[in-house]
């Protein structure tokens, strides 16, 4: 029997509420091949995947993806498949979606660009078998079967769709005279040294990647943040932490 472990690690609020500021992230540690015939699908909530160890498999309702560290992707009802033992963060949003933050003075480049995030081909199987389908509403999971491949989807067009983003293609914003132009940050360690959660602030980060907006102007739901390898001019000074 193949076994997986999600466990919750933060929260806020309950799913039940719908809040603006449900935030569940939780630690995934994958000790060997999930079950293919196991998919999760999810009425209520927006779930994006940072694998810290291992490659992941992910075979979607639109096609199929390969999701490495340092790379993040968003999806709908899936299962995953590995080759070797993983660990990474799954990020739960209630209400809302992630989308892109607003550039500001920055222009038109910058940060996470929409054309390096990528979405798959529809891979379709016609596979007549017993699939269990395991689906989340408000904070519980209720299992279903049936007869047939969940991932008979044979094309797909639109916008809102699984996608993948490899975080070594983010283009890095940052001062080139002196001072921190990034804001004050609450932090919570997230898949490596230098990515970081986000949580219910006013002022938006220059290394915001995903940005899940509120319905009160200038505050998140909750952001996708890294520090990524740069040039620094602001070496040895100190930036104070925000208040938390």
């Amino acid at each position: 029997m193949k076994e997986a472990e999600l466990r919750v690690l933060d929260r806020s609020s309950h799913p039940k509420t719908r809040d603006a500021r449900i935030l569940c992230l939780r630690d995934k540690t994958i000790h060997n091949d999930v079950l293919t015939v196991s998919t999760l699908n999810s009425f209520q909530q927006i779930s994006s995947t940072v694998p810290q160890k291992g490659e992941l498999r992910i075979t979607t309702e639109f096609g199929k993806m390969v999701v490495s560290p340092n790379e993040i992707c968003q999806g709908m009802k899936f299962s995953v498949s590995i080759e070797e033992p993983s660990r990474g963060y799954v990020l739960e949003i209630f209400d809302g979606h992630f989308q892109l933050p607003n550039l500001g003075p920055i222009g038109s480049n910058g940060l996470a660009q929409p054309r390096d995030f990528l979405t798959p081909m529809a891979k379709f199987e016609d596979i007549e078998a017993d699939f269990a389908v395991v689906s989340k509403f408000q904070g519980q999971l209720f299992q279903a079967t049936q007869g047939h491949s969940p991932f008979d989807v044979v094309a797909w067009h639109g916008n809102y769709v699984p996608y993948k983003y490899d975080l070594a293609k983010f283009v890095v914003i940052n001062s080139v005279s002196f001072d921190h132009c990034v804001s004050l940050i609450a932090r919570i360690r997230c898949a490596s040294t230098y990515m970081e959660m986000k949580i219910n602030l006013w002022d938006p980060s220059i290394f915001t990647v995903l940005t899940c907006p509120s319905t009160k102007p200038g505050v998140a739901i909750a952001d996708f943040v890294i520090f990524p390898p740069r040039w620094s001019v602001q070496q040895h000074t100190f930036r104070p932490p925000y208040y938390h």
